[in-house]
């Protein structure tokens, strides 16, 4: 059941690489740590609000290996949803840089266990030399039992960068 969306998944790669546009990146070259407030919109048009922390180690150019841990909650019905998620991320830019990432990992809600695929985006403005403010959204889709699921994933939070 996999791997009948690994291709679709190395299309998404391929797509949130090109879309990017190339030019001299700033602070891509560093390990980065960024944490934020959440927002999740699920199929059924219900808010969660929770959290979001990254970490991006270059492994290449502009590019980077990102891991990834949302946590948002549903605070009328009270149910928690919790992703795990590792993929790349693609930075262009000086002072203000875009990215365009592809996740996939795992989604656990309402007690069921999902795969997860999130290609998304942002935008970070570096503020300072190793400070950043960053807005992103997500656009997954999960995987449950043969059935889909869209979902939207908006954050604002910050980025420190460290140096080499």
């Amino acid at each position: 059941m996999i791997l009948s969306f690994v291709p679709r998944g190395l299309a998404c790669v391929a797509l949130v690489l090109l879309g990017v546009v190339p030019s001299a990146a700033q602070n891509s070259g560093r390990f980065n740590l960024g944490a934020g407030a959440a927002i999740q919109r699920d199929d059924a048009k219900e808010t969660l609000l929770g959290f979001r922390v990254d970490a991006g180690v270059p492994i290449g150019g502009r590019l980077l290996a990102v891991g990834q841990v949302d946590v948002t909650r549903q605070f009328d019905k009270h149910y928690d949803t919790t992703n795990i998620l590792g993929g790349v991320r693609l930075a262009a830019g000086g002072r203000i840089s875009v990215f365009g990432q592809f996740l996939a990992g795992v989604n656990r809600s309402r007690g069921i266990q999902s795969m997860a695929y999130a290609p998304g985006g942002g935008v970070d403005v570096w503020i300072a030399r190793h400070l950043a403010i960053r807005a992103q959204a997500d656009f997954p889709w999960l995987r449950y039992k043969g059935i889909s699921f869209r979902h939207q994933w908006y954050t604002i939070g910050a980025v420190i960068s460290f140096s080499e």
